[in-house]
């Protein structure tokens, strides 16, 4: 979960092979999945003004919450695709909110003097 969101995204390719043996998915099909991206990525800009509103502790608590909830999903596959797919489109839109989108706006909240400093330690 220290990863969060780019877990799934820098290792997804790792799952294929099994999948395929497992399942029978083709790579497309089990590459599709990773087009929720897409919808994360429209999303995005909804998700800062929504942090901007309500703040950023209790919508980070509730991503880490949902994204182990779906990674445990994930465990119990059973060879459908609509249930892969619905499980990596919840993991990357609450994945928007273990991103850097949050987190360094943490960080340009919490400090004035040396702002600019502290974003490139955070990056």
């Amino acid at each position: 979960m220290a990863s969060g969101y780019s877990l799934t995204h820098w290792t997804g390719s790792l799952f294929i092979r099994p999948w395929e043996e497992e399942f029978g998915w083709s790579r497309g099909e089990i590459a599709f999945a990773h087009n929720g991206a897409i919808a994360a990525a429209l999303i995005s800009p909804f998700a800062g003004a929504f942090l901007d509103r309500a703040g950023v502790r209790r919508p980070v608590i509730i991503a880490f919450a949902v994204m182990g909830l779906a990674y445990l999903a994930m465990t119990q596959q059973s060879g459908g695709l609509s249930q892969l797919y619905a499980t990596y489109l919840v993991i990357q839109v609450a994945g928007i909110f273990t991103t850097g989108l949050v987190f360094t706006r943490v960080v340009a909240t919490r400090f004035s003097a040396s702002r600019g400093l502290a974003l490139v330690i955070w990056n």
